[in-house]
């Protein structure tokens, strides 16, 4: 997700440019999202990486924490997404 979805939107906008003839702005092709998905993602891997080799996340909280830290992101995640479906609909 990370690389795909900017090189769609650098493909698109070379074609759309292309046809109009205007120059390509780079950093509107970048969607903000796409940074929260890597942050969070970092920091998920960080905190099971620190649980492996030191048995506690970022040296903060231990690993039943962790773990039900991450499933209430998860739950709430779905709860979030069932909801914007909803307001889609």
């Amino acid at each position: 997700m990370i690389a795909v979805i900017p090189f769609m939107a650098y493909y698109y906008q070379r074609r759309r440019n292309l046809a109009d003839q205007k120059p390509m702005n780079l950093i509107n092709l970048f969607p903000i999202f796409i940074l929260g998905f890597l942050l969070m993602a970092i920091i998920r891997t960080i905190g099971d990486a620190s649980i492996a080799q030191s048995g506690n996340a970022f040296g903060l909280l231990d690993s039943q924490t962790w773990k039900n830290l991450v499933a209430l992101i998860k739950d709430s995640a779905e709860a979030l997404l069932a909801l914007a479906m909803a307001g889609v609909g």
